[in-house]
């Protein structure tokens, strides 16, 4: 069983490269849905000269136009091309937030010069490597006739092969490649590197090679740039929202419409300072977080000698070099640089490999978590691809090699086994292609959220556009009849245009943004991306990780089962109790003579000393488990200039105690499962060697000598694992003396290990981890655990936590063959646990159809199946998917790819972690919550400093009160318009028009008071069972927009003619008979159409307001109340026209008693009506109606339901070479 289990640990870990790339291959092709499309065009001075002379003629408006569609000007200015010739690049991103300005760029073609020579030297058509660089990657930008020509005839070469040309789109560099005579971006230095080109690098770059790749790569610098306040000022106004609100004013000033122009200037200069306030404070914040820099010791030399392949780099085995003092943006990749502790700046602004010694480094700005990670460098053990073949080549991956790599924005916090210059590090990537470089351009340039609301948004302000050209040719026919001027005509059309299309709407929805920020913040949740708020409303799926998710972040030692020699571990097991007993303490260890294992725990770590920067104590620093491992021993530990040493001061047989120092550390990797350390005993005369390793106990307990393993370590594992408690087996071997173990590759050093014990922690439920599970599952929203942990304690703990239901069956999804050298490995299903008596009943039998009906199940499966469903089985694992409910083992970039398989399956996901292993997952999620300690993480668009799952929820409600709130403001602004649109053309049909008065009071005191205020409301206590609409184009929204319009326009005709049937009224056109007095305002039509519109703008407001079941009671809403009462006062006050002061400031004629209470029934209808036109909108026909087309989820669902042997208990899927798919009972199999 352990050499199977040493043989499945094995495959995997060989596979780890194999799964990195299948991923990654995975995400290119995502990306390719999304790809930059690049055009070439040539510039033209002919056509620049038309250009210039139109824009003087146009006043500029050409330009402007120019600026809103790039487009347009290429075609003024330049003609289409091929990449040869290209002096501009027109770039169009799909993948580009809407509206932002890297949807469509244009990108300026640059050239530099560079030697030829230099270039050359480093092209090589096998790949191999020369100097420090490898030319695969950088060498392709000189076709193979130009190579020979460059290096025989240099002189005479053109002038063009001798030029690098290149343009930058979001900060990534693309060369012309001449061989395929197109932009290429540019790679990285480990793009296609072998391992063995870092273990037997000992060369340094020469200053022709510094100089070439600065012009290739440029320089090393990620720092974004502060625009000056007068460029942010006059690019928000350039904007089309403010150059809407200057042409509105304009029109207006010229109407004469002073107060409302005034108001809306004033509004706009408040609205341009506080969005230019926020743009430069963004961009300050950004440069700060961006910015980086310091003095970098590199070693370079003048004259440079081809790395000997094959050769083995010693610990201080490179060539001589001139070291010397830089600043780090004159940095390029292949620079050998030395890092220590105590530099000037401990923030490295590049990544690299770590060549020689070790570092603590702190990855907080790049994962979330302040945990330190030992760093160690890479070795021949990490070049082996094959079991059988020790030499054969792995190409090196960032992924794969991560713990030897120095990522950019990491803090340095120790340097261990470097020597007097610090660890030695080759850079592999600078500027925006590090890993800082990477987030800062995700800060930037946001993916795309393929969010309907936004567009049908668009498609609104498009329909009232359409209106808005259709009421300007009315106005203009009806003005025309009246012998109005040209002039005239012109003003008030395009006034029309000002009411149709509402202004105000952008501002109402980012109002409606701020406030969900503000509620959320109080909350102690902190959003980075507001357009991520209305996602969150839209959560059907919710992904938690375990550890510091879950359950509590620590772990609590509860004691250790002690390995005493002979056939079974040190339990003392009694017939009454359910567990063996633990030994809880360390004296318990002592007394019993288990030094060994007490040794194990005190050294196996890789802790250090950090000092406290208030205190100046020397404090430990570490992964939290291991902290607690230790301080469980009560050894002591000690920094000193040799490295890390511990000690036992409390051991009564010697005086001063044991003492080891650590020689290396082979730090923990997931994909192994364990970490090891070589020490030595420092406390002997003779310096005795030893290494000690901890990790999975299956791992472990593989790698040990087959005599040492107790044989009921299975039984206890599966007894304790059911429990949920988290085990580490540790095991340990002497080393002989006078052998080099430094260099030795890990493989060969852990092998036939002896089993110590195994260390039982446990890791708690947070308190109120189930209540919040047991709340969204009532309401229908799916949950999963993603984990690293082992299967058997995250299905415990599912259980726990209500993940999984008491007589809710288990089926665990295994790989079966992985012993066989199978081409494909089998999938098996098997029933892991039930709470019933009968272990084997899935299925119960319908009476009314006796048709079999499947019980409540979920899979369960480990990361090692997840990877081979995913490759061998794409269409099984997507079955799964519909009840996984468990994955345990999963290394972070399967948590990333599994988010994104169920967003393909059309689950709206959220993905709650703490951020350490979760990153990818987090921002490939619809909605990602970091718990983290800081105000605002970038590894996810929301971050709660409160540690509990109560932020989820939290999250969900504020998404669907935003989403209801962001609809409503929508269709309010939509009726806002119709109302005074349809006032507007109705007076204009009468000769007539609203006054300056009555404009100010409904723009301002009616709308705008109302759109600012309404978005106070705040979300329901409660989550609803439906979630909101993620389209404004549904059958019930448009069928109660069509009703509320009809109402609105019946309502007005009818106050409009009814007005006229009294015998005291008398028509404008009977005040003069001159038609050069124009629009008559003072009218009793202006009175009628007025009085009743204001009441209807108030009862739209108060009619789409309404609270539940996704927002709190409108009357929660205690400022939108106040507003609403006094502007209905306000308004009886108007209607009752008891107040001269105010008839004679909006112009109203004075009407009788009959009329006002006609309009006052009038209003009572249009109430009476609205509210049943809104409670149409979730009539459950409607909505039956307009169901769009099933998700893939629920069609996978439909067809799975109809296959009666699903799950398949007890069978075996396998698959052949061809394809073919078979299914088989397990013992038949």
């Amino acid at each position: 069983m352990i050499n199977s289990q040493h043989s499945l640990e094995k495959s995997e870990a060989k596979n780890v490269l194999q799964e990195e790339e299948k991923l990654n291959l995975n995400n290119d092709h995502e990306q390719d849905m999304f790809a930059i499309k690049f055009h070439s065009f040539k510039f033209e001075r002919w056509k620049h000269l038309i250009y210039f002379i139109f824009s003087l003629l146009t006043l500029g408006l050409l330009p402007l136009l120019c600026y809103w569609y790039p487009r347009l000007w290429l075609y003024c200015n330049t003609v289409k091309c091929s990449e040869m010739h290209a002096t501009h690049i027109y770039a169009k991103d799909p993948g580009a937030e809407q509206g932002s300005e890297t949807r469509k760029m244009i990108c300026e073609v640059h050239m530099t010069s560079v030697d030829p020579l230099v270039a050359v030297r480093y092209l090589n058509k096998n790949g191999a490597t020369y100097g420090s660089m490898s030319l695969v990657s950088e060498a392709e930008f000189f076709s193979s006739d130009e190579q020979v020509n460059l290096v025989q005839e240099r002189k005479d070469d053109s002038e063009n092969k001798r030029r690098l040309k290149y343009f930058e789109h979001k900060h990534l560099r693309y060369i012309f490649n001449a061989e395929k005579l197109t932009f290429c971006k540019i790679k990285a230095l480990d793009a296609d590197l072998e391992v063995n080109w870092f273990i037997t690098k000992t060369s340094f770059l020469t200053n022709d090679d510094v100089d070439y790749k600065l012009k290739l790569y440029g320089s090393n610098s990620t720092t974004v740039p502060v625009s000056s306040l007068w460029k942010i000022v006059f690019r928000e106004i350039i904007n089309p929202f403010y150059a809407f609100q200057i042409f509105s004013v304009l029109i207006w000033v010229l109407e004469e419409y002073y107060y409302y122009a005034v108001c809306i200037l004033v509004i706009s200069v408040v609205s341009l300072a506080l969005s230019t306030y926020e743009t430069r404070k963004q961009q300050m914040s950004l440069h700060k977080m961006s910015r980086a820099g310091s003095k970098v010791k590199v070693h370079r030399s003048d004259h440079q000698l081809p790395s000997v392949s094959g050769t083995t780099r010693e610990e201080d085995g490179f060539q001589c070099s001139d070291a010397k003092m830089i600043h780090s943006s004159g940095l390029v990749p292949g620079d050998i640089v030395s890092i220590t502790s105590n530099q000037d700046h401990s923030l490295l602004p590049f990544d690299a490999v770590l060549l020689s010694g070790s570092c603590v480094v702190n990855e907080s700005m790049l994962t979330g978590e302040s945990v330190p990670v030992t760093k160690c460098p890479l070795t021949a053990d990490d070049g082996e691809s094959s079991e059988d073949s020790a030499c054969a080549a792995t190409l090196f991956s960032v992924d794969s090699h991560k713990r030897h790599v120095l990522f950019s924005g990491t803090e340095v916090l120790q340097c261990r086994y470097g020597g007097k210059d610090g660890v030695k590090a080759v850079v592999i990537r600078t500027g925006f292609m590090t890993s800082k470089g990477e987030l800062i351009r995700s800060i930037l340039y946001p993916r795309a959220i393929n969010f309907q609301f936004y567009s049908d948004t668009l498609k609104f302000v498009l329909v009232m556009s359409v209106l808005a050209v259709i009421g300007v040719v009315y106005t203009i026919i009806v003005l025309y009849t009246y012998g109005e001027s040209a002039w005239e005509m012109f003003l008030l059309a395009a006034d029309v245009v000002t009411i149709c299309v509402p202004p105000q709407l952008p501002a109402a929805l980012t109002v409606a943004a701020v406030y969900s920020q503000a509620r959320l913040k109080a909350s102690r949740i902190f959003c980075t991306t507001p357009s991520r708020i209305n996602l969150a409303g839209r959560v059907n799926m919710v992904c938690y990780d375990k550890t510091g998710t879950i359950t509590e972040d620590g772990m609590d030692v509860l004691g250790v089962l002690a390995y005493n020699g002979d056939s079974s571990l040190h339990t003392s097991v009694s017939p009454s109790v359910e567990l063996p007993r633990l030994m809880t303490a360390a004296s318990e260890l002592r007394d019993q003579n288990f030094e060994d294992v007490l040794k194990g725990l005190a050294v196996t770590h890789s802790l250090s000393l950090k000092s406290n920067s208030k205190s100046g104590d020397k404090e430990i620093v570490g992964d939290p488990m291991e902290v607690k491992m230790f301080e469980f021993t009560g050894w002591e530990i000690h920094q000193s200039k040799e490295g890390l040493s511990m000690s036992d001061p409390a051991d009564p047989k010697t005086s001063t105690g044991p003492k080891f120092e650590h020689v290396k550390v082979f730090p923990f990797v997931s994909e192994l499962q364990r970490m090891s350390v070589i020490v030595k005993n420092v406390s002997e005369d003779e310096d005795l060697l030893s290494l000690n390793c901890k990790g999975s106990p299956e791992v472990i307990g593989s790698l040990c000598n087959v005599s040492t393993v107790p044989r009921n370590l299975p039984a206890i594992l599966e007894k304790f694992g059911k429990k949920g408690f988290r085990l580490l087996a540790l095991a340990s071997k002497p080393l002989p003396a006078n052998s080099n173990y430094t260099s030795m590759p890990r493989s060969q050093l852990e092998t036939d290990l002896c089993f110590l014990g195994v260390l039982v922690m446990e890791n708690r439920l947070k308190p109120d981890s189930a209540s919040v599970i047991k709340y969204l599952d009532a309401v229908g929203i799916r949950q999963v655990m993603i984990t690293g942990d082992n299967l058997s304690t995250a299905v415990s703990v599912a259980q726990k936590c209500s993940l999984i239901n008491e007589e809710a069956k288990i089926v665990q999804v295994k790989i079966s063959d992985l012993s066989c050298k199978k081409a494909i490995p089998s999938v098996e299903f098997k029933l892991l646990s039930s709470t019933s008596n009968n272990d084997d009943v899935l299925w119960q039998k319908s009476d009314d159809t006796k048709v079999s009906v499947p019980l409540e199940y979920h899979f369960a499966m480990d990361g090692q199946a997840y990877h081979v469903l995913y490759t061998h089985y794409p269409d099984l694992l997507n079955q799964i998917l519909l009840r996984g409910t468990v994955f345990a083992r999963m290394k972070p970039t399967q948590k990333s790819s599994l988010v994104q398989l169920l967003a393909k399956l059309g689950f709206t996901t959220c993905m709650c972690g703490d951020g350490s292993n979760d990153c990818g997952a987090l921002r490939n999620a619809d909605v990602g919550i970091s718990l983290s300690e800081a105000e605002a993480s970038i590894a996810a668009p929301f971050t709660s400093n409160y540690q509990s799952l109560q932020c989820v929820p939290a999250v969900i409600k504020e998404g669907r009160c935003s989403l209801a709130t962001s609809f409503s403001l929508v269709k309010f602004m939509v009726l806002y318009s119709m109302i005074q649109f349809t006032s507007v053309v109705m007076l204009y049909s009468a000769k007539s028009n609203l006054t300056d008065m009555q404009y100010l009071y409904c723009d301002l005191v009616l709308c705008t008071s109302l759109a600012l205020v309404v978005s106070r409301s705040g979300p329901s206590n409660h989550l609803a069972s439906r979630r909101p609409p993620q389209s404004l184009v549904t059958l019930p929204n448009l069928v109660t927009m069509f009703l509320h319009v009809f109402l609105i326009v019946s309502v007005q005709f009818a106050s409009f003619f009814i007005i006229r049937s009294f015998a005291w009224y008398y028509p404008a056109l009977h005040a003069s008979t001159n038609k050069e007095l124009g629009l008559q305002e003072e009218c009793f039509e202006n009175t009628s159409l007025f009085v009743v519109s204001i009441f209807q703008y108030l009862i739209v407001a108060g009619i789409l307001s309404r609270g539940p079941p996704h927002r709190a009671h409108i009357l929660s809403n205690f400022v939108f109340v106040g507003i609403v009462a006094a502007l209905t006062v306000a308004n009886f006050t108007i209607f009752s026209q008891q107040v001269d002061f105010l008839n004679t400031a909006f112009g109203l004629l004075e009407t009788e008693a009959d009329f006002k209470f006609v309009a006052m029934g009038l209003l009572a209808l249009y109430i009476f009506s609205s509210i049943g036109i809104e409670s149409l909108g979730d009539w459950s026909y409607l909505r039956r109606v307009s169901r769009k087309t099933p998700s893939a989820h629920d069609l996978l669902t439909q067809t799975v339901s109809k296959h009666h042997y699903w799950p398949p208990i007890g069978e075996v899927v396998s698959k052949d070479k061809r394809g073919n798919i078979s299914r088989s009972k397990i013992e038949d199999h």
